[in-house]
């Protein structure tokens, strides 16, 4: 499986502005500028974000989760950046601020405060010592940021410090910020504005945590033949069409021939459940809009199950999903150098 979580709060914390808040901008900027003056002073602007997370939705033998933000602009970057991702050690507020806001709102999160009254304990926030979490380089063909933060996920899985060797401290969150060498070096200039929160798109930032679900028992049904992928095709038996936030989805999954072979067997051949050979189709949530895979193919996490009399089937959370929004199916079939895909004409919702 994988559960996707969308950002609780999240801020750009500005050098320049330092005690301007911005928790409600749509935008999210990591930013190295200079000052016009004779003698250029240099200002970094760094992003904070918090996930609250739900423990008991997740599997306890999780395997791997990761931070995805995704590239709204860049301006005046250079082919080659780098940004890191740390834990942040001190609680924060995320405020109403604007960045266009005259005069600067400064209630809530900034540079220079975590909330109305109280102070970072290091200028422009406090994050764990030697608990870094990634990094990620940056080059003209890859934008959008996705590192692998599991570190921090096994340390909010516990607020004390456990037998288990592991640092554990409270989920508040990651920052987001150029390396220390590029935040004070005389190149690494330019701006990389991310979509916030308060965007009103589909690419608010996301923590995806991921985890095998899938179990298989085909008991005594038969499997269906992927000789010739391109002519099987399948569709969702259990589409209710809509469903509820926070609610764990299952859809069952059928698949059939198109054109099966004449037989004179009693039941006919539509009505028999067949199930896809184990480990070979995953399945991938598609946004019917935009056509972006929000809960994308992995052969380890989407991969179908099969039920000992039902079939194919498969589970998510709706909570990985924007509500009021329409969502497709798409399966991939992949087997040596067999390779198909099948959109599925199904849709689907999450309402309120």
């Amino acid at each position: 499986m994988i559960y996707s979580i969308f950002t609780t709060k999240d801020a750009t914390l500005s050098e320049k502005y330092p005690e301007m808040n911005t928790g409600i901008d749509e935008v999210l900027t990591v930013e190295k500028i200079s000052s016009s003056s004779v003698s250029p002073i240099t200002y970094n602007s760094r992003t904070v974000l918090k996930f609250d997370i739900d423990w008991t939705k997740i599997s306890g033998s999780w395997n791997n989760a990761y931070l995805n933000m995704y590239v709204t602009e860049e301006k005046n970057v250079g082919a080659d950046y780098i940004l890191v991702v740390n834990a942040v050690s001190e609680s924060w507020d995320m405020g109403l601020g604007r960045e266009g806001h005259s005069p600067k709102t400064n209630v809530g999160v900034s540079y220079k405060y975590r909330n109305k009254t109280q102070l970072w304990s290091t200028l422009g926030g406090t994050t764990h010592s030697g608990a870094s979490v990634g990094e990620q380089s940056f080059s003209d063909q890859d934008k959008d940021l996705r590192i692998n933060v599991s570190s921090s996920l096994t340390a909010w899985s516990s607020s004390a410090q456990g037998e288990d060797g592991f640092l554990h401290y409270p989920n508040d969150g990651f920052m987001v910020k150029r390396t220390g060498s590029q935040e004070t070096d005389a190149f690494s200039y330019g701006s990389i504005q991310f979509f916030g929160q308060k965007t009103h798109t589909i690419y608010q930032p996301r923590l995806e945590i991921c985890w095998v679900d899938k179990v298989w028992n085909a008991g005594s049904l038969s499997a269906l033949s992927m000789a010739e992928p391109d002519e099987n095709f399948f569709y969702i038996k259990s589409n209710r069409g809509e469903y509820t936030k926070g609610s764990k989805i299952r859809l069952s999954v059928r698949g059939r021939q198109r054109y099966p072979a004449k037989t004179h067997a009693i039941k006919s051949a539509e009505l028999s459940i067949l199930y896809a050979p184990e480990n070979t189709i995953t399945y991938a949530i598609i946004d019917a809009k935009t056509g972006e895979a929000i809960i994308p193919h992995d052969s380890i996490y989407t991969a179908l199950s099969c039920h000992a009399t039902k079939g194919n089937f498969f589970e998510f959370y709706s909570d990985s999903l924007s509500e009021e929004r329409f969502y497709t199916v798409q399966l991939k079939y992949s087997s040596g150098t067999d390779l198909a895909y099948y959109n599925l004409k199904e849709t689907f919702r999450v309402v309120r």
